[in-house]
C-alpha cells in the first residue's frame, strides 16, 4: 500500500463504505498502532512484518481504494 489507508479516504467515503471495508480499515489502524508501539518500546529491535492482500470473496463490492488496504502481519 503506497499511501495511508486513512489519507486515501474522504469523510463521505468512510461514512458510506461497506461494513467489511470499514472493518479492514479499522484492522489496518489497529495493526499500525501495534507496529508503532513495538517500535517505540524497543527502538533497537528489528520488527518483521509482511503485507498480504485480502481474498476478494471476503468483501465482493469493495471500492478500489478499499482494495489497497492489505493485511499487516507482524
Amino acid at each position: 500500500m503506497g499511501n495511508s489507508a486513512i489519507a486515501e479516504a474522504s469523510d463521505g467515503e468512510i461514512l458510506s463504505m461497506q461494513h467489511c471495508e470499514f472493518n479492514r480499515l479499522i484492522k489496518w489502524i489497529e495493526d499500525i498502532f501495534h507496529l508503532i508501539t513495538r517500535l517505540t518500546n524497543n527502538p533497537t529491535d528489528k520488527i518483521a512484518y509482511s503485507l498480504h492482500p485480502y481474498p476478494e470473496s471476503q468483501c465482493p463490492r469493495i471500492s478500489d481504494k478499499g482494495r489497497n488496504i492489505q493485511l499487516l502481519r507482524l
